[in-house]
């Protein structure tokens, strides 16, 4: 699993990692992506996990979680997600973006059940 790390508009990405750049306001905006496999279940939440401890441990301020090419996701690595957005420092710390049909179905029956602070990007 490869982690994509970008930075805000005034700066790509180095071929080794980040090259954070300061925004107009002179801020450095970090964002980390993980591309969730199209199997996203309980087997994968301890890597998840460890990139979440790592990215948070980097620096990054940003954390998207890419749901594009999920075609079955289980409430094993919606929890995980949901634990870490409780956890979060800030509201859009950790994010869930670009979703597949599937991940959409299941992040909605399983927030109209129990999940409380999981961010979804429409």
């Amino acid at each position: 699993m490869t982690t994509t790390l970008t930075t805000g508009p005034a700066g790509p990405a180095g071929p080794t990692g980040p090259n954070p750049q300061p925004d107009d306001l002179g801020a450095v905006r970090l964002t980390a992506v993980f591309p969730a496999p199209a199997r996203f279940d309980v087997h994968t939440v301890e890597t998840l996990e460890a990139w979440i401890a790592d990215q948070r441990a980097a620096g990054a301020r940003r954390l998207l979680v890419d749901c594009g090419d999920v075609r079955f996701l289980d409430v094993a690595v919606a929890e995980a997600i949901d634990t870490a957005c409780a956890a979060a420092a800030r509201a859009d710390e950790l994010e869930v973006i670009n979703l597949s049909v599937a991940a959409a179905i299941t992040f909605e029956l399983l927030a109209a059940a129990s999940l409380r602070s999981t961010k979804v990007a429409a």
